[in-house]
């Protein structure tokens, strides 16, 4: 009985000694079921090809090479989800390794025994890797090595393709190397850039759908909308499993011996409840009046503690989408409370001191410097960023905001 995997053709190259194409019919009885395994579950499925995308600078990189480096090393995900220590090859055409990806490796924990860079090279120059030439060495190498994961950073770069916008030539170039990932029952973390512009997340990568079409999982990586200084790593689609929770990182600094400077790194936070396209969606030119309409109706609603479900249905009735309230929650101060299991949250209202600064029990803060600097005063409550009372505040450009005492009383 033969499997998916071994009627999957294995045509690579452009050999003029390739067999004629014959074209049969295969009862379904004849093909063994194969159960989906995966390099971590449920994100990135053995034999399959995911896709690692988000916009630029976004931390995909880091991303994978964490990942790596839990899989050379058998170390649990986040999630808490158990690693089968294995080894891992690396694909790039963006990224020096010595300058670059080894000191991130090293930075992440790697076991560098475990990980191997795919180069090619004619006499002693050295040449970028092509699917399409290079892959049935490729699959020598990687077969040899035993390797769990493939990792493809540059994909354009190396699939070779004139016209990264037709479905035919992306579906062409793509499908004899995800054939060989089934053959090795190895799993494929690819990156790919994402547009800019709104959709979903499934179809913001760049290039043709054919690339996505053979791709079983793909994973967004984005900034958060609440908290520019943190990133999120979401599901946004799988074909043969379920979909992953959401996680929060940031990019922190690690010193490694030899470097004088530190090297960046991803450090994983709590789950989070975002979706990947929410994570991905654009600020729409609206957002900022709607997120100031969804600060005023807590500043007026939010008087004592209520439950998540009733702001939820409150917002409802005044139009307002609740993940925009949440995010004017965060903003404010609001204090987010579990109420045991099934109970969802407890929303508290930031402590609101209406008396005079000069009245408050704590020393008075020292006025801002060059109070000529403060922005527009705004019409409706704001978090103070250094009272952290609730005000009308001066706009100070970077997103955050100081009441009238904090910027000397300057109007």
């Amino acid at each position: 009985m033969r499997t998916a995997d071994e009627l999957f053709g294995k045509e690579v190259g452009n050999s003029h000694d390739a067999p004629k194409r014959v074209v049969r019919l295969v009862s379904a009885s004849t093909i063994a079921p194969v159960e989906t395994e995966y390099v971590l579950r449920p994100y990135i499925p053995r034999g399959e090809a995911t896709w690692l995308e988000g916009v630029t600078k976004t931390g995909k990189t880091m991303v994978a090479l964490d990942i790596i480096a839990r899989i050379t090393t058998g170390t649990p995900f986040v999630s808490g989800e158990q690693i089968e220590c294995g080894n891992v090859a690396i694909i790039t055409c963006e990224d020096d390794p010595a300058r670059t990806l080894i000191p991130r490796l090293i930075a992440a924990g790697a076991d560098r025994d475990r990980v191997s860079f795919v180069q090619a090279s004619v006499g002693n120059e050295e040449r970028q890797i092509a699917f399409l030439a290079d892959l049935a060495t490729i699959e020598e190498q990687l077969r040899a090595a035993n390797v769990t994961l493939v990792f493809v950073d540059g994909t354009f770069g190396v699939l070779g393709v004139k016209d990264a916008t037709s479905y035919t030539e992306a579906y062409d170039a793509m499908l004899p190397f995800v054939g060989m990932v089934r053959r090795l029952n190895a799993a494929a973390l690819i990156v790919r850039h994402v547009r800019k512009s709104a959709g979903s997340a499934l179809d913001k990568g760049i290039g043709s759908v054919g690339f996505g079409a053979l791709a079983r999982s793909t994973l967004a990586v984005a900034m958060d909308r609440d908290d520019e200084t943190r990133r999120i790593f979401a599901h946004a689609g799988c074909n043969v499993g379920p979909i992953g929770v959401s996680y929060a990182f940031t990019i922190e600094e690690a010193k490694i011996d030899g470097f004088a400077y530190p090297v960046a790194r991803a450090a994983w936070g709590e789950r989070v409840e975002i979706s990947a396209d929410e994570a991905v969606a654009p600020r729409s030119v609206d957002e900022s009046g709607a997120r100031s309409e969804a600060e005023e109706f807590l500043l007026a609603y939010l008087t004592e503690p209520k439950a998540a479900s009733e702001v939820q249905v409150e917002a409802k009735k005044r139009g307002l989408n609740y993940r925009t309230v949440e995010r004017a929650a965060k903003r404010l101060g609001v204090d987010f409370k579990r109420r045991g299991f099934g109970g969802g949250s407890l929303w508290i209202p930031p402590v609101r001191d209406t008396e005079p600064h000069s009245r408050r029990d704590e020393a008075p803060v020292a006025p801002v410097a060059n109070e000529t600097r403060a922005g527009p005063l705004s019409t409706h409550g704001k978090l103070c960023s250094r009272c952290k009372r609730i005000a009308l505040g001066h706009d100070q450009g970077d997103g955050t905001h100081l009441c009238r005492e904090c910027v000397g009383g300057a109007a």
